[in-house]
């Protein structure tokens, strides 16, 4: 990888794992729907400015439908999930949990998309499970016999999160494939945001006085960075070293988001905590083949 790509790969490491600190600082003052409302805004207004830029137009009518779909399971859903998971989580253990979604990728991947499954994938799979039983396991267990469970339904808030953005992955390279990305993210961000506007005021969830300086320049930068400008970063990082390369983001987010955590909010980081993660990227690494050499096809043979 050149300077310019380890670049782009620490810029987005650092803005995805930003990201859970971002919205800690909002929900400590906002609904979880108003975060929702105003990271679909500026992440919406960022991308808008993107297509104008390149000279790009919007994505065509005829595939609203799908993009609709995949806004309301890529987009709102689960950033309405972490969002409310984070009200009783900490941000830097929602990033791990949220780095659990490789494993329900290949799971839906090779059950409902065109992936194949294998011994590896398991023994992966298997991994993550025991992570997150370290991570959360006492929690869960807790969640049966202790009256005050706020905790563990964030914990599975967050968990469910990640669910949806396997499912809207596998989903988005179904039934989107052939439109740019750059298309593809306003449209789901935008008819995201149509669904959003009605349940945010519905809801009662507009706030009733000024937040703070911290809490707004979270929402803003939640959406400009984490919901704008890294689907950019993302998608020319892809396009440049390939996908293998580009999954080592998921590696690094839970680190610069551990980190973050401990710097800005004082939240611990436990040895529970650290075994956990490793274990859970280890099972990642697995289920994505990372470091696995690839098998040598035959002369003749086609891909």
């Amino acid at each position: 990888m050149t300077r310019q790509q380890i670049g782009l790969l620490a810029a987005l490491s650092l803005i995805w794992g930003s990201s859970f600190l971002f919205i800690k600082w909002g929900v400590l003052e906002l609904a979880p729907m108003a975060v929702v409302m105003g990271r679909l805004s500026f992440g919406l207004l960022f991308l808008l400015g993107m297509l104008v830029a390149r000279n790009s137009g919007l994505p065509p009518l005829s595939h609203w439908k799908p993009l609709l779909a995949v806004g309301m399971i890529n987009n709102l859903l689960p950033w309405f999930l972490i969002a409310w998971g984070e009200q009783y989580v900490g941000s830097g253990l929602a990033s791990v949990l949220n780095a659990t979604t490789p494993f329900f990728s290949v799971v839906l991947a090779s059950t409902w998309g065109d992936e194949r499954f294998s011994w590896t994938k398991l023994f992966g799979l298997l991994l993550g499970f025991v992570g997150v039983n370290l991570l959360i396991g006492a929690d869960l267990r807790a969640l049966f016999t202790e009256a005050d469970s706020q905790m563990a339904l964030g914990e599975l808030a967050i968990l469910g999160a990640a669910i949806l953005y396997a499912i809207g992955a596998v989903f988005a390279r179904r039934y989107l494939r052939g439109l740019p990305p750059l298309q593809i993210a306003t449209g789901q961000l935008g008819s995201a945001l149509l669904v959003t506007v009605p349940i945010f005021v519905l809801s009662g969830a507009m706030p009733t006085q000024m937040p703070s300086l911290r809490a707004m320049l979270g929402i803003v930068a939640l959406g400009l960075f984490g919901s704008g400008l890294a689907y950019v970063l993302f998608y020319e990082l892809l396009a440049q070293v390939g996908a293998t390369r580009t999954v080592i983001v998921t590696y690094l987010l839970p680190i610069v988001a551990l980190i973050l955590g401990w710097l800005f909010l004082n939240e611990q980081i436990t040895l529970q905590m650290l075994l956990g993660m490793a274990v859970i990227l280890s099972g990642v690494g697995l289920v994505n083949g990372v470091g696995l050499p690839r098998r040598r096809q035959p002369k003749g043979a086609t891909g």
